[in-house]
């Protein structure tokens, strides 16, 4: 759970929505230490074979303002090569992942 301002965030809810992207291959969602809202949205993006950076980029964001509450929307996006994961083969949540 991400808590931004005091509101809450799963993060499993802003994963399925920026699915629907085209050229997202696979993301993370999870909270960045924010001195001001306790937590922003950060999101971490593997590109799909083929895509090009910045139409990713561009349909994340339209897809995310078109279907996410404010507080749910990333306000910081990487591009990744691969998704972090736990020992048992789950997504990492930390931001230090």
């Amino acid at each position: 759970m991400i808590n931004v301002g005091g509101r809450k965030v799963l993060p499993s809810t802003v994963e399925s929505v920026l699915r629907e992207a085209s050229g997202v291959g696979d993301v993370r969602v999870y909270g960045k230490a924010s001195s001001l809202v306790g937590q922003l949205v950060a999101a971490d993006i593997v590109l799909a074979r083929g895509s090009d950076e910045a139409q990713v980029r561009a349909d994340v964001h339209r897809v995310a303002w078109g279907k996410l509450a404010d507080h749910e929307i990333p306000r910081l996006l990487r591009i990744v090569e691969a998704i972090p994961q736990t020992g048992a083969l789950k997504v990492a949540r930390s931001e230090s992942a």
